[in-house]
């Protein structure tokens, strides 16, 4: 039977803080008018705005986090953990509240008129409702895997993603689901946006694909982000227009389709969990690391942060890591696992498992002496890591057994001052090295540019350039046969 509850709307002061290791925020944000502005999350957290979300009120219904939250004219409907499952027809005046579904997690929500909508989550659950959220009925998703996001074009045409690549499809309202997704995605997809035939998903490490024929064929597009960042949400305005958020807080917006971006610029540099557009102008951003929202009038290009909202940037410093002494000490993000990061310096090589938090050595792996002042560990090849290093000389040194043992790959002198070996971002195989020209050493007025195509095992020279000192090389991404050289 289901339970009204009243609302009491009370104001609230929003902190932003950005140590949080857990999800303590929202996780949904939705808008039926560009002026009233919903939010939910944790703990059963609902946050209400009726300024187009300058300024907020809170109050909280249940204890229960929420996943989704579905707005449509007085219209609201929240879905969350245990099954848990919030109405409302007079636009939060007062709700009503039951367990659907046995009680399994929902993740989200949506319709496509007052009375028929569909909401989805854990084990493949997907249900249907017909008067308005009243009553559910099951939905045969043909997938046991975990549902993250519904999208509906209309009452008949609509899409689902979750775990493991899983993306399905339906033409007639749900009552009958097909996987439409490429037989060999295996990454989790998180979000789902549809406009006309053109259909956007988002997930894990980086992953986003598009069809432009409602399913039929993909294709997918290139972030480009060194550590793999996950796009957490997409929502598409039109088929061309869409927004992309993911970790890190960024917010990129696309007017052609996914094939150039524009990041949005706010201040909440923190993991976005969704967005939400009313209009072409009007659109807002939450994160599930804090409980503000973030709102803009001029289409994704600047963002705002609620009236009275007070941000603490707060950076705590990791235990120490011995052993690494020396200039020239680096990082290498690792490219089969972004939650795990490598540093070589000295003698030894260091590891994080979690993000930078906590660091140990890696026992039998040494960066080969020396300083190191560019380390990588290839994409193509877990086993092959390559150091510009001073040990034993200054040059290249080379592993095939992940740092285990080292060889000397190319003896040039380089610059204390700066990263002189670059990976090609779009051809892995390919690395740049940029030799110093100094007088009196070894390799007297060398001062070349050095190229490998096959992972650092041999080298040619690329160009007799006479540098004197380079510090930096950037190879730009799409257009490999533009190469810059900080001098």
């Amino acid at each position: 039977m289901k339970q009204c509850i009243a609302l009491c709307v009370v104001v609230a002061l929003i902190v932003l803080s950005y140590n949080s290791l857990h999800a303590i925020g929202f996780s949904s944000v939705h808008s039926p008018n560009g002026v009233d502005v919903w939010a939910v999350g944790d703990t059963g957290k609902v946050y209400h705005s009726v300024d187009g979300g300058a300024n907020w009120g809170s109050s909280p219904l249940g204890t229960q986090t929420f996943r989704s939250v579905f707005t449509m004219s007085l219209n609201i409907w929240i879905v969350g953990d245990n099954g848990t499952y919030y109405s409302s027809t007079n636009a939060g005046g007062s709700w009503g509240t039951q367990t659907v579904n046995g009680g399994t997690r929902l993740n989200a929500v949506a319709f496509a008129s007052p009375l028929r909508g569909w909401a989805a989550g854990n084990g493949g659950t997907i249900i249907a409702t017909t008067d308005g959220g009243v009553n559910w009925t099951a939905q045969p998703s043909g997938t046991s895997q975990i549902l993250y996001s519904l999208s509906f074009v209309d009452s008949l045409n609509g899409f689902a993603c979750g775990a493991a690549g899983v993306l399905l499809k339906t033409i007639n309202g749900g009552s009958a689901w097909s996987s439409v997704g490429d037989g060999g995605w295996t990454k989790d997809i998180f979000s789902i946006s549809a406009k006309g035939g053109t259909v956007y998903g988002a997930g894990a490490d980086e992953f986003c694909c598009k069809s432009t024929d409602a399913g039929a064929t993909w294709g997918s597009l290139n972030f480009k982000t060194d550590s793999k960042s996950d796009v957490n949400d997409v929502y598409a305005i039109t088929t061309d227009t869409a927004f992309f958020t993911g970790g890190g807080g960024y917010i990129r917006r696309s007017v052609d389709g996914g094939q150039s971006f524009v990041w949005g610029i706010h201040r909440m540099f923190a993991k976005i969990s969704d967005v939400f557009f009313y209009n072409s102008s009007k659109g807002w951003a939450c994160s599930d690391k804090n409980y503000a929202v973030l709102s803009t009038t001029d289409g994704g290009l600047n963002w705002s942060l609620p009236s009275g909202t007070i941000v603490q940037y707060l950076w705590p410093m990791p235990p120490k890591i011995t052993g690494v002494g020396g200039i020239g000490n680096t990082f290498a993000i690792d490219p089969w696992n972004k939650n795990r990061i490598f540093m070589a310096g000295g003698d030894r090589i260091s590891m994080s498992t979690d993000r930078g938090d906590t660091w140990a050595a890696v026992p039998g792996k040494t960066a080969g002496g020396g300083s190191q002042w560019s380390f990588y560990i290839s994409p193509r090849d877990s086993n092959i890591w390559l150091s510009a290093s001073s040990g034993s000389g200054k040059g290249i040194k080379r592993s095939t057994d992940r740092g285990a043992t080292w060889t000397s790959a190319i003896a040039r002198n380089f610059t204390s001052y700066g990263m002189p070996l670059e990976m090609n971002p779009d051809h892995p195989d390919t690395l740049f090295f940029a030799a110093e020209q100094t007088s009196g050493s070894p390799n007297s007025m060398d001062g070349k540019l050095y190229r490998s195509t096959n992972r650092g095992l041999t080298w040619d020279t690329l160009a007799s350039t006479a540098f004197r000192s380079p510090c930096d090389i950037v190879i730009v991404p799409d257009s490999n046969n533009i190469v810059y050289v900080a001098d």
